[in-house]
This record gives C-alpha cells, structure tokens and sequence, in this order.
C-alpha cells in the first residue's frame, strides 16, 4: 500500500530459524510475482515488538501490511503483546484484500497442540475478513515430516498477484 506497485510484507518472528524460513517464501513469492509489483518487507523479532518503546514502531509498521507472515515454533502460544499486535492488524477496516500467512514448524508433542494456534489464528482472520494460509511442518506423524498448506483461497492466487491486482 506504500505506492501503487508496492507489495508490503511485515515478518514477525520468534527465533533466528523462524526468520530465516519467513525470509525464504518471501523470495519464492517474488519469483511469481509479475515484474510491476515490487516486494517490500520488514521483519520484526517478537522480542522488539514486545519492548514497550518500539510498540509505536511495530505497530504502524504493520498498519500498512498487505502480508503479514507469522513465523513461530514450538508448543506455545503467542505472547500477549504479540497477539494484540496481530489483532490490531487483522481488525483493521480496510477495502484491499490481505493475507495472514502462519508458519509453523510443527515442534509439538501433539498435533492439537499447533491446532490451538491455528484454530486462534484463523478465527482472528475470519473475524477481520483476512485470507489466512497455514503452513505447517508436523513432525508427530509416523515416518517423520509431513508438510501442509491450508488456505481459504489457493496459496497460488498471492503467488499470481491476485492480492496486488489493480494496484
């Protein structure tokens, strides 16, 4: 929303790896994107955006966010603060589409475990009319990794720029 072929993307991150495989499908996204439409990220540790004096910062940084990806691990659930942030962002009135993207890296001792955060996540973004997409590695399954991808609308449809067309 910076400017009419701007595609902004705002990562929020709990550790370095998170960042990193958030950092990763933003490149495979531009891949796909057609040539007009430029890619602006930010990314944002949970621990700054948890610091009362860069709040202000994070926030507004988000505020203009057609993507916001949440990269997380393990079997907790989001801070407080982190969740307000994302909240904030999801209930926003707003007349272009965005997408919720949940990246997960499925270090859970039980499958309901990452259910808990995925059902929270896509319950915030249906209340603010967001797309959401989960993705998610789930190393509980026999035989080791299985990756998902789900989504209300097909994950291509960012890839293509249906989310930046007409911009």
């Amino acid at each position: 929303m910076d400017s009419p072929n701007v595609f902004k993307i705002v990562i929020a991150y709990e550790n370095c790896c998170s960042g990193s495989r958030a950092m990763r499908m933003t490149e495979r996204l531009a891949i796909h994107l057609p040539p007009s439409i430029r890619i602006s990220t930010e990314s944002w540790k949970f621990e700054l955006i948890e610091n009362p004096r860069l709040q202000e910062l994070a926030v507004e940084s988000i505020a203009e966010a057609d993507m916001l990806i949440l990269a997380a691990s393990g079997n907790k659930e989001l801070p407080p603060v982190i969740a307000q942030w994302i909240e904030q962002w999801a209930l926003c009135p707003r007349t272009e589409p965005v997408a919720l993207v949940a990246l997960h890296d499925g270090e859970v001792s039980t499958p309901d475990e990452s259910n808990a955060l995925r059902a929270y996540l896509h319950g915030m973004a249906r209340q603010g009319n967001v797309d959401f997409f989960w993705y998610g590695e789930d190393r509980s399954t026999e035989g080791g990794e299985h990756i998902s991808l789900e989504g209300e609308r097909p994950f291509e449809a960012i890839c293509e720029g249906q989310l930046v067309e007409g911009r």
